[in-house]
């Protein structure tokens, strides 16, 4: 037996979802057993990265301001999945930190620079480079996506009318 989850009746409609109106009409043309129960609601989730700056400890200004300043790492997760590049968080984190060093080195040995401006142009090597890459690399798969996304809808639909025309077949 199929479930049919549903939101149930308002505003003065059996069902107030359109797609579950119609799926249920479709059910009952073609006589196929089903039971509706109402769809469950949303458990919220903590997320601790986003705890680790709404409570940041205020007895020391200086940290939280830092605290607050820092990616959620989540969000950073999220965005290297995004990119489709297959390496764990730590791995990013290390090939920023290699990067922020070794620029860091080459400015202030090869090019005489101060060590704070060589400090602050490693920040900016290190960890703007991967940052641009990964946007980079998840602007190409998102542009990947959008382009089969339209073939893999009308596949969708045409074996779904084919899955109903095929049960309306088989009762007649």
């Amino acid at each position: 037996m199929i479930t049919l989850y549903g939101f149930g009746p308002g505003f003065g409609l059996p069902e107030i979802s359109p797609y579950v109106t119609k799926t249920e009409v479709q059910f009952k043309m073609a006589g196929i057993a089903y039971r509706k129960v109402p769809a469950a609601p949303k458990k919220e989730t903590v997320d601790p990265a986003n705890l680790r700056r709404e409570f940041a400890d205020s007895s020391l200004p200086m940290m939280q301001r830092l605290v607050r300043f820092m990616p959620s790492l989540s969000k950073l997760r999220d965005r290297i999945e995004r990119a489709g590049m297959d390496m764990t968080l730590e791995r990013y984190l290390l090939i920023c930190a290699m990067i922020f060093a070794v620029s860091a080195i080459i400015l202030m040995i090869g090019f005489g620079r101060v060590p704070l401006t060589a400090l602050f142009a490693g920040i900016i090597f290190g960890f703007g480079i991967p940052h641009m890459v990964t946007g980079y690399k998840a602007a190409k798969q998102l542009k990947k996506f959008l382009t089969q996304f339209p073939d893999a809808l009308d596949l969708i639909v045409r074996e779904t009318e084919g899955f109903f025309a095929e049960v309306l077949r088989s009762d007649l």
